[in-house]
């Protein structure tokens, strides 16, 4: 399953080419089907992109056909990530009058939904869209309601999960994720000056070790907020790039994590959940280069964002 892999030698390559160059890259390796088929209706950038998506939906569903029951079910749980995320995008292309063409990039049809179900729920008016969502989002308007609802129905269930695992692995990952989760959502909540009462709604119980996540809500503003992450495990993260894209660099510690938790000691199921997020990071991986190079970044700045 590694050959199937993109490596380190892959992506100094990569971040050594143009766009086009990056294309013709990806064309002759692993993602061949892909690229032919949509390059001709599509090129630059959002060729890439969608050829990205396309590919990383066919190896999941793959996986998730050939895998044992006990790990799919764990897998489908994980995987809700995608539908929720894809919901999000929806919202907010319909708040924003966007055409659907326009967020089709962002979408990655995993789970119950395929692009074409996608494209006919965006064409549904937003009001008929939100009932689609859980009970829990009647009677919400504003898109930081809705949003922070669905994220928090999805990491309930995760959290949940922890309990039925056997493996340390998952379980030790799952927490991360609970754990950034809360941090991410509670650093927004402070930039964007929004009340603690309505922050702590959605925050996860995780019995986290790594960080106090009640100092972290009571600080008084964002900076206070970064100045409780210095002083926890994860003040590794924070220099002066971390400020400006904290949420960019958190999510490059969780995926980079993940790296060294299913390392260390594979069992059966964590060999799936393995390829899985090595996966993921390899899609991450080349978007990232691939956007980097239309906004003119140094390779310097390039490495600081991709996981090897």
């Amino acid at each position: 399953m590694k050959s199937l892999l993109y490596n380190k030698l892959d992506y100094d390559k990569l971040m050594k080419l143009s766009i086009s160059e990056i294309t013709k890259y990806l064309q002759d390796r692993i993602y061949t089907d892909e690229i032919n088929e949509l390059s001709i209706n599509y090129s630059g950038i959002k060729l890439i992109e969608l050829a990205l998506n396309k590919h990383l939906t066919k190896i999941i569903r793959k996986i998730v056909k050939i895998s044992d029951p006990d790990t799919t079910a764990i897998l489908q749980i994980y995987l809700k990530k995608y539908e929720i995320l894809n919901l999000k995008t929806l919202i907010r292309g319909k708040s924003t009058k966007s055409h659907f063409e326009d967020i089709k990039t962002l979408l990655i049809p995993i789970g119950i939904y395929n692009l074409s179900d996608l494209e006919k729920i965006y064409k549904l008016p937003l009001s008929n869209i939100i009932k689609q969502l859980p009970k829990e989002c009647e009677n919400h308007e504003e898109l930081f309601d809705i949003e922070n609802i669905l994220d928090f129905s999805y990491y309930k269930e995760l959290n949940e999960l922890k309990s039925k695992l056997l493996e340390k692995n998952l379980t030790d990952y799952i927490s991360l994720i609970i754990d950034i989760h809360n941090i991410k959502l509670i650093l927004k909540s402070k930039r964007f000056g929004v009340e603690t009462n309505l922050t702590s709604n959605y925050l996860l119980q995780n019995n986290s070790t790594n960080i106090n996540i009640p100092d972290l809500m009571h600080s008084k503003d964002f900076d206070s907020a970064i100045d409780v992450l210095k002083k926890s495990k994860y003040h590794k993260l924070v220099d002066e790039n971390f400020i400006e894209k904290y949420e960019v660099f958190l999510d490059k510690f969780v995926l980079d994590s993940n790296k060294k938790l299913f390392h260390k000691k594979p069992l059966s199921s964590d060999v799936v959940f393995s390829y899985v997020f090595s996966k993921e990071i390899e899609v991450r991986n080349i978007r990232t280069i691939a956007k980097s190079k239309l906004l003119n970044f140094e390779d310097k700045q390039i490495q600081k964002l991709i996981i090897r």
